[in-house]
This record gives C-alpha cells, sequence and structure tokens, in this order.
C-alpha cells in the first residue's frame, strides 16, 4: 500500500459513503490521511482531495468483509461511533476498520491500540446518551392527538431509542425532534422514519395539556425534601443541559410547539426509512 498521506477522501455523510472510503481504500491501495463528510470540510493547503461516491454495493460488500473477518459487534461499533458527534469521528473509524481487517477478531483484544480505545470510548458515549435521552425525554399531546418531544443530545441518538418508544407507545402515533441537527423522527402507529424537520408547523396542544404540566410540575416539587436537597449531586445525574425540554424544569407551565406534522410531511419532505442496525442497538 502506498504511503500518500496527503489525500482526504470526502464522502456524502452517510454511513454507506463511509464504508466505500473504507472500501476506495483498499480499492486503491493507498491510505488517506483524512476522512471526512464533505459537508463543513476545510480543506489544507497541501492536501489533495478524494470526493468518494456511495456505491450500495460497495458499502455491502465492506460490511460483510468487515463481520466475516472480525465479528458483528465490529461493525456494530463503527455504526455507533459514526452518530457520535467528535469531529474527527471519520478517521478514527477508517483506521478502526482497518484494523479490524488485518487483526481479525483478535482486535477486542488490542486494547492499547488508540484506533481501539477511541472508538470504545465514542461508543460509550453514545451508548449513555442514548439511555440518558430515554431517561429524560418528555411528551406533550397536541390537540389532533399525536404525542410530541424534543431533544437536543449532543450525539445522533434518534434513530437509536425509537425502537424503545415505538415498542412502548406502540398505539399512540408520536414525534421525536432532534432540536440540534433540526431532524424528526415520526411514528405512525405502523413504522417509524427519520426526516428533515425544516418547516415543521404543529397543532396547538390539547386543551387539557397544561393542566397536566402544572399536575407533574407539583409533583416534582411536592416529592423533593428540602433538608436533603443535593444540586451538585442532581446536576451530576441530570446536566443542566437536558433540562430546558423536561418540563419539570421549565419555568412556564405550556411550551410554544415548535412545529410538525404526521402524514403530510411523508410526500411534503424526503423521508428516509433507518435501516443500518438499530435493532440491534435497542
Amino acid at each position: 500500500m502506498s504511503d500518500r498521506t496527503n489525500v482526504a477522501y470526502l464522502y456524502d455523510g452517510s454511513f454507506e459513503g463511509l464504508l466505500n472510503c473504507i472500501f476506495t481504500s483498499y480499492e486503491r491501495r493507498e491510505a488517506p490521511e483524512i476522512v471526512a463528510a464533505e459537508e463543513g470540510f476545510q480543506q489544507g493547503l497541501w492536501t489533495r482531495t478524494e470526493r468518494i461516491a456511495t456505491d450500495p454495493d460497495k458499502a455491502i460488500r465492506m460490511e460483510k468483509g468487515i463481520v466475516q473477518r472480525a465479528g458483528r459487534e465490529i461493525l456494530e461499533n463503527m455504526f455507533l461511533s459514526f452518530l457520535s458527534c467528535r469531529a474527527d469521528k471519520d478517521v478514527w473509524i477508517y483506521r478502526y476498520a482497518r484494523m479490524a481487517m488485518k487483526a481479525g477478531r483478535q482486535l477486542q483484544n488490542m486494547l492499547t491500540d488508540s484506533s481501539v480505545m477511541t472508538v470504545a470510548d465514542m461508543v460509550r458515549k453514545v451508548g449513555n446518551e442514548k439511555v440518558r435521552m430515554i431517561e429524560f425525554i418528555r411528551f406533550s399531546e397536541m390537540e389532533n392527538g399525536v404525542y410530541y418531544a424534543e431533544i437536543g443530545p449532543d450525539n445522533d441518538v434518534l434513530s437509536l431509542i425509537m425502537p424503545h418508544f415505538t415498542d412502548r407507545l406502540s398505539c399512540i402515533p408520536f414525534i421525536i425532534r432532534d432540536r440540534k441537527r433540526n431532524a424528526a423522527a415520526l411514528y405512525d402507529t405502523r413504522e417509524w422514519y427519520i426526516t428533515d424537520a425544516s418547516g415543521m408547523h404543529l397543532p396547538s396542544y390539547a386543551e387539557d395539556e397544561a393542566e397536566f404540566r402544572r399536575l407533574w410540575k407539583r409533583f416534582f416539587q411536592t416529592i423533593a425534601i428540602r433538608e436533603r436537597a443535593n444540586y451538585i449531586c442532581q446536576r451530576g445525574h441530570l446536566p443542566l443541559k437536558y433540562r430546558r425540554y423536561m418540563t419539570e424544569f421549565q419555568v412556564d407551565s405550556v411550551l410554544s410547539p415548535a412545529a410538525g406534522y404526521l402524514d403530510r410531511e411523508k410526500s411534503a419532505l424526503g423521508v428516509q426509512r433507518v435501516h443500518h442496525l438499530d435493532a440491534q442497538t435497542e
């Protein structure tokens, strides 16, 4: 393999696109110094860029190769790391995949390898935030019977938490909006989708929503034992950054709906079905 360290592979930002970058590095026998999503990439002065097209067949071949050589868990780790908010995640996933193809099923024992340690750290943080979102999410009922919630996680965990809520709220249509990524997950009691949330316009809240919010806040305040209040401990278990989306910490009893839909958006917006490994991450 040639040592062409001044090349940067750019892809479309999808997991399939990243797999194509890994496949291409083998195909061309070169080791890119940088692997990154094309959007937002800032090219260095001496870096040559290569835009890697996304070929579904090559992505499938790369997936199968990783699973056969190193195991399904390695591919799952790559996908979970892909959901991380870390800026240089792509190049670390690339290095992890290359090491997996070299070391095979011994990769998980190589705890001193930098790519293994970095990917393990990203997987841990994504998994922890998935659990926190499941615990901290708060739904509100809209006047059309749809339940709506907002989140703002650091990592892209929307696809990971949906199986939990579709299982437990199987008969209730709902929307979960990720404010940081302007994305929304929609469930219509049959199937769920993730789509762009631009231009969402939700109906008003249900008539009794304000009363339920008031009762919930009163319950939260009533069960607290003031003499045993430990706000430092509370912040450790419930960071401040999550509280803006939680009813019990909001000053006003009713929030302004952020905007949405359920059926018409499927045809009006570019809806894409989530299909990568979400079943294995529940």
